[in-house]
């Protein structure tokens, strides 16, 4: 694990080319004193991440995930709930997120 400060230019470069080459990033926000728990949030937009990382509280921890963390992705259904089953073994841990869609009638 590298730790850098959000003010450092060339490491929120190198942010800014992971997400421009993987399309999303998944980011865990931790806070000083919170028992090692934090809320994930996946990002698609440069602008999104950084709006967050600077409305953070002080002493924010960011731990920036590059590579693609949901590998199995649609609509749950018999065959994703199946797929899930096959791919993930028993006793394993994994995380399950679900994009904030807004229905409009």
């Amino acid at each position: 694990m590298h730790q850098v400060s959000i003010d450092d230019e060339s490491a929120m470069t190198h942010i800014k080319g992971w997400l421009a080459t993987s399309g999303e990033l998944l980011v865990e926000l931790r806070y000083p004193h919170g028992g090692s728990s934090g809320d994930f949030y996946l990002f698609a937009t440069f602008a999104d991440l950084t709006d967050m990382m600077t409305k953070a509280r002080s002493g924010a921890m960011f731990f920036i995930y590059r590579l693609q963390q949901f590998p199995i992705r649609g609509i749950v259904d018999e065959v994703f709930i199946n797929r899930a089953l096959k791919e993930f073994p028993d006793r394993e841990w994994y995380l399950i997120t679900e994009l904030d869609f807004t229905l409009l009638f």
